[in-house]
């Protein structure tokens, strides 16, 4: 996905007759990307071989459909997002011109159009049909948010990070994409993924001109250190909102120092058991917010380096004990703790890269497992609590013993359903992690296989491989949508 931004990308032209050979590609999948002028663009998956080449016969393009976007924004830049991959050499720019832009040669796929206004994004339409010649009114529905932030009676300092919720983190800015004489996007490729700074003022005020509607991660990063954690706020369909940030004035302050006595910036400093976590300034201080009363425990991490637990109790701001944690090279514990937030029970499959497998049960949303010595060096996790889905990567185990792993069950609201006529066929779905999640099923009392007719609910966002009688299909699902799969015979 990221290879074309990274430069990792090897082009060819036709010759008179439309033949191309294309040499030095890697094993494994590669995709081939057609383009020609006046024709949309078509992207074929092939796997390369280690010794033969592979010949992809008669590729047909298409003329593809005609887009035109309207909106009240009479001068602005439109994007069409085709595919929603949130990568710059999958979208199309175009300029308003009185409220109008034209895109031709679209590929019949989904796509989202996006309108900015002097750099900042001011409309989004999401179109579902793939075929046929489409007219999209995109009028300015972005937001004017303006608010305070208080902890307790006073008002906050420093600045507050906003950035949209379930966006792809995907690289942006001046990325040059040309197949031979041909280019599919301007060299400006604004990126999806939206992330907006804003000072706060002396009265912990603080106004930003242009937010979507929907929903974002607000975190607040105050003067005197302690990056406090992610909150989530909606941002109404209105010109005008008006959202707080209110904060109590229990805090444990203190700073992060090295085994020399010198801070250290950017350090995340934990309280247990909340597990709110907050980052260091520059001068290595941190101030942990909305705290209990009572005693916590206190650790700081930095890379390999971590400190001893610490007790310190949360007072009022103004009026607490300033706490110092040292950092320092020590041992990893042998328990590895696995919270779920927010569930109570189901089980989690724990594999690692010494071959080693457990099931281990979630207990109040909280999973624990002991890994035997010799300790392996990486594990995954999937989970299935309250009938949601956590499938997870490959990550380094003794990372995870120091930091433990913390998921989102609320997070898995996608689907995948099974249609088409080939009713008899036994379908697998591969899932984000790798994890085979008929193979799964079967650890936790299912069936190993999957059927037409049949919706697996409840699954993180993400890329899933749709395996059937020799064919497979890619998608990627989307948060709080059912993505269909055809089925088919062959």
């Amino acid at each position: 996905m990221l290879a074309p931004a990274l430069g990792h990308v090897a082009t060819v032209t036709t010759n008179d007759e439309g033949y191309f050979e294309i040499h030095g590609l890697e094993l494994g999948t590669a995709t081939l990307r057609l383009q020609a002028e006046g024709f949309a663009s078509r992207d074929l998956y092939v796997e390369v071989p280690a010794i033969q080449g592979v010949d992809v016969g008669v590729v047909e393009l298409s003329r593809g459909r005609r887009v035109t976007v309207r909106s009240d924004v009479n001068a602005g830049l439109v994007v069409l997002d085709v595919g929603r991959t949130g990568l710059s050499h999958d979208r199309l720019n175009g300029k308003l011109i009185e409220g109008r832009a034209e895109f031709t040669a679209v590929p019949e796929e989904r796509f989202d159009v996006l309108v900015y206004l002097d750099g900042d994004p001011v409309c989004e339409k999401h179109e579902e049909d793939t075929e046929g010649d489409e007219v999209i009114t995109c009028n300015h529905s972005a937001a004017r948010v303006s608010g305070l932030v208080t902890r307790g009676d006073q008002p906050g300092d420093g600045i507050l990070v906003w950035k949209r919720v379930n966006e792809p983190d995907l690289p942006g800015g001046f990325v040059r994409h040309r197949s031979g004489p041909f280019t599919r996007t301007e060299e400006l490729a604004l990126t999806r993924s939206v992330e907006l700074t804003v000072p706060l003022g002396s009265d912990g005020s603080y106004r930003l001109e242009s937010v979507l509607p929907g929903e974002w991660e607000v975190i607040w990063a105050p003067v005197s250190g302690g990056i406090q954690d992610a909150r989530s706020v909606t941002v109404p369909k209105a010109r005008e909102a008006v959202l707080d940030f209110r904060y109590d004035s229990l805090s444990i302050a203190g700073r992060v120092v090295n085994p020399d006595g010198q801070p250290v910036a950017l350090a995340s400093v934990t309280a247990f058991p909340s597990r709110r976590t907050v980052g260091t300034n520059r001068d290595g201080r941190f101030e942990i917010l909305g705290l209990e009363p009572g005693v916590h425990q206190l650790r700081a991490r930095f890379r390999h380096s971590h400190s001893a637990l610490v007790d310190a109790e949360s007072s009022d701001w103004g009026n607490h004990e300033f706490v110092q944690l040292i950092l320092e090279d020590r041992p990893h514990a042998g328990e590895l703790e696995i919270v779920l937030r927010g569930s109570d029970s189901g089980f989690c499959f724990v594999e690692m890269d010494s071959a080693l497998q457990k099931i281990v049960q979630i207990n109040a949303g909280v999973a624990r497992v002991t890994p035997a010595p010799p300790l392996p060096n990486r594990l995954r996790l999937a989970c299935l609590t309250d009938g949601r889905w956590i499938l997870d990567g490959w990550r380094d185990l003794r990372t995870a013993l120091d930091r433990g792993i913390e998921f989102n069950p609320l997070d898995s609201t996608s689907s995948i359903t099974l249609v088409g006529e080939a009713s008899s066929a036994k379908v697998e779905i591969i899932g984000p992690g790798g994890w085979d999640l008929g193979w799964l099923r079967l650890w936790f009392n299912g069936v190993s296989a999957f059927s037409v007719g049949e919706t697996v609910p409840n699954l993180p966002v993400g890329e899933y491989t749709v395996r059937f009688q020799n064919q497979a299909r890619t998608l990627w699902t989307e948060r709080r949508r059912a993505t269909r799969v055809e089925v088919e015979d062959l």
